[in-house]
């Protein structure tokens, strides 16, 4: 056997191994490397946005009853889904091209992805105004919602919610909302206080009431007994002092 005629049955061999490789674009090879795609996709998002969510389960379900693989079909590829278009009911194009990488045809896939993990819901109305504790709180597996651009704003530790003053009534069930909570208050409204003066001439301090809740480095209104002292707004300075300049 010649060398050039060797060199041809390899050629040929190798030629047909690649064809069968390419012919074996399937139904279960989109259905897998779609929901690939999907899960990592996933997992980037919510652990840019809390480790915690990094717990999710995924339930993946892809109708691929109406799509039609090219005959000549090599390979395939899936625009890389948006950040808001990973859960829910989504309609996924898919494009089909051969081997050169000659588009061949453009088709759609329909997908449903739902991704649950655990997080603190609230065991009952949270008045507003109340301290959270532990007692409050309860863990259990939601669904994530679909726009996920909005989940920085939501809680997913205990930890970040307990000791937190609710800001409004959180009814029962509730995932809670950044907005929703504060810290609470270095000084509240009707602690009594000491008001620090300044003068010309140098500081004096007096006994008063604070008259709202005040955080460290707000200003709030206070009371002395003080005739020329009735009513001022002062700076909180920590959880017994007020500065008035």
């Amino acid at each position: 056997m010649t060398l050039s005629r060797l060199f041809f049955i390899i050629s040929l061999i190798v030629s047909l191994a690649i064809n069968t490789i390419h012919a074996a674009v399937s139904l279960a090879d989109i259905k897998k490397e779609v929901r690939t795609v999907y899960r990592q996709k996933l997992e980037h998002v919510l652990g840019n946005i809390n480790a915690e969510l990094m717990t999710f389960k995924m339930t993946f379900k892809i109708d691929l009853t109406k799509l039609d693989i090219p005959e000549k079909a090599s390979y395939f590829k899936c625009p890389d889904p948006k950040i808001n278009d990973l859960l829910g009911t989504q309609i996924q194009p898919i494009f089909f091209y051969d081997r050169q990488g000659t588009l061949l045809e453009r088709q759609t896939l329909l997908l449903k992805i739902e991704a649950t993990t655990k997080m603190p819901v609230t065991k009952h109305l949270i008045q507003r105004g109340k301290m959270i504790t532990e007692s409050d709180l309860i863990m259990k597996e939601k669904l994530i919602y679909s726009k996920l651009s909005t989940l920085q704003n939501y809680i997913f530790t205990k930890e970040e919610m307990i000791g937190k003053i609710a800001k409004r009534s959180i009814p029962k069930n509730t995932q809670v909302h950044y907005l929703a909570i504060e810290e609470k208050p270095a000084i509240q409204k009707g602690d009594p206080i000491s008001i620090l003066i300044n003068k010309k001439w140098g500081q004096i301090k007096v006994d008063g009431q604070a008259l709202a809740d005040g955080q460290i480095g707000g200003y709030i209104p206070v009371t002395s007994k003080l005739s020329t002292l009735k009513r001022l707004k002062g700076k909180v300075i920590d959880e017994k002092n007020i500065y008035i300049d």
